[in-house]
């Protein structure tokens, strides 16, 4: 060998090797830890041995040694990638490919297919699957934490119940059976109770109340509202539709006033109007405040409770809870005894009471990338993560996709705008982002596929699962 020249752009690192004779023979091997090179009965001399920096992130040196049976050239790399040897008037040039994709699949069930790929970016490696789900084929459903064991997953009890009682069943789950109150659990838990063959993570959720943070619906019924016009997905049968939801919950009040309800099933705020639903537990959990008035109302729409704070909530009824200026209107207006209609407005703007999971932001929508802030912080917004996320094909196929994140050797993670070119390329008219770091989880089959940040597999407190009809009468659930 007579001469050595390392370089690395973003794209590619070259290593060129001046041999005085060709080489006949070379043989490459490669293991997850560097790319080994040797030239039978070549050598170099003393000044060419040892390290040679590249001035690359991932590929930080080549390393020469002079061994018996001829050149040892040892690549050391942080994630495996593609090289190519090209032997060249006087040497050999090697390349090495940061920016590459392979892809593979199995199918989990008739119409469900899991993907899985390895990518090289100019950030680093990515790891990413996703899961598509032909029309037809299976039902994508959330599912509560709070809802669990299985025989509680079914959307039935509600129908043909009409009148307030019904309204209000439909809304705050009358018909609930589990009753275990807010709760988190891991993904495969929920997936493995509800017969699913993948799932991932929900929606955003707390970790103090252990509820989800932005609208939920399952099975027809309101677990949390909707917060600061988020996306949300709903998933009806046939035609599951992406929009950011404006509508919320409204109250009517006895003198015919009425009034918007500002948060639902969330810690009290100031100056806001608040309704609390068994799926928040027994109780508000309030602490007295300025203009702090709740009222407890049954499942016939009338008022059998009030007072200033942590007012137990009736089953299959509501709190309706001010505080400041609203507590003070809602305190002036109510007496035991009085009637209160809940109008939830959410199925309205569906055009129907569907299955929901909020998340957001929205990622894609008609085909391009179009990302909305949504009132979401910068870590979210801006950050490098592992992310989660649904979208949906022109002709109705629903693809959920997970990223791992936060593996420096083995995957980086995903922006939200590599995340919605992502969703992009796997042919989504519309695609919107669910929680992601160490939340993110993609399971099939019995197995978590991706390495958790947490470093174990994080309890949450919803998740999205893929029933195939064939499974689905074990829920309970019916088209």
């Amino acid at each position: 060998m007579t001469t050595l020249f390392a370089s690395g752009d973003p794209a590619q690192v070259r290593v060129f090797l001046g041999l005085s004779v060709g080489p006949a023979v070379t043989m490459a091997s490669l293991s997850a830890s560097a790319w080994d090179l040797t030239i039978p009965g070549a050598t170099g001399p003393s000044r060419l041995l040892g390290a040679h920096p590249t001035g690359d992130r991932w590929v930080p040196q080549v390393l020469v040694s002079q061994a018996t049976t001829g050149l040892q050239i040892q690549v050391p790399w942080d994630y495996e990638m593609p090289a190519t040897v090209d032997c060249r008037p006087g040497g050999l040039e090697v390349v090495f490919d940061k920016v590459f994709s392979s892809e593979s699949s199995r199918s989990l069930a008739p119409g469900i297919v899991l993907h899985s790929f390895a990518m090289g970016t100019v950030a680093g490696p990515e790891a990413a699957w996703d899961v598509t789900v032909r029309p037809g084929s299976a039902r994508v459903v959330p599912v509560a934490a709070s809802e669990l064991p299985a025989s509680s997953l079914h959307g039935g009890g509600t129908k043909g119940t009409g009148g307030v009682l019904g309204l209000l069943s439909g809304l705050v789950g009358l018909a609930r059976s589990a009753g275990s109150g807010p709760t988190l659990a891991p993904v495969s838990e929920m997936a493995s109770a509800s017969g699913a063959v993948a799932a991932v993570n929900g929606g955003y959720f707390s970790w103090s109340d252990r509820l989800p943070v932005g609208l939920l619906e399952v099975g027809g019924r309101a677990i949390s509202g909707p917060l600061f016009g988020r996306a949300a997905i709903a998933l009806w049968p046939g035609a599951p539709r992406i929009a950011r939801v404006e509508s919320q919950p409204w109250v009517e009040l006895p003198d015919q006033e009425s009034a918007e309800i500002d948060f639902l099933n969330f810690p009290p705020q100031e100056d806001a109007l608040m309704l609390y639903t068994p799926a928040w537990g027994e109780r508000t959990r309030s602490q007295p405040r300025d203009g702090s008035f709740e009222v407890g109302v049954a499942a016939s729409g009338r008022v059998v409770g009030e007072g200033e704070a942590d007012l137990g909530i009736p089953p299959g009824g509501f709190v309706l809870a001010g505080t400041g200026p609203l507590g003070r209107w809602l305190e002036a207006r109510v007496r035991r005894g009085d009637r209160i209609v809940l109008h939830p407005d959410i199925g309205a703007f569906w055009g129907d009471r569907p299955d929901v999971m909020g998340g957001g932001p929205i990622l894609v929508r008609d085909g391009r990338v179009d990302i909305e802030d949504e009132h979401f912080p910068d870590d979210i917004l801006g950050g490098r993560d592992p992310r989660t996320a649904i979208g949906v094909r022109p002709d109705g196929t629903i693809v959920i996709v997970g990223v791992e994140g936060d593996q420096a050797h083995e995957s980086v993670g995903m922006t939200l705008l590599e995340l919605a070119h992502f969703m992009v390329e796997r042919g989504v008219a519309d695609a919107m982002n669910l929680d992601g770091g160490g939340s993110t989880t993609i399971w099939a089959q019995g197995a978590v596929l991706n390495r958790p940040s947490d470093g174990s597999e994080r309890a949450v407190a919803d998740a999205l699962v893929v029933i195939p009809h064939a499974a689905a009468g074990r829920t309970g659930r019916t088209e």
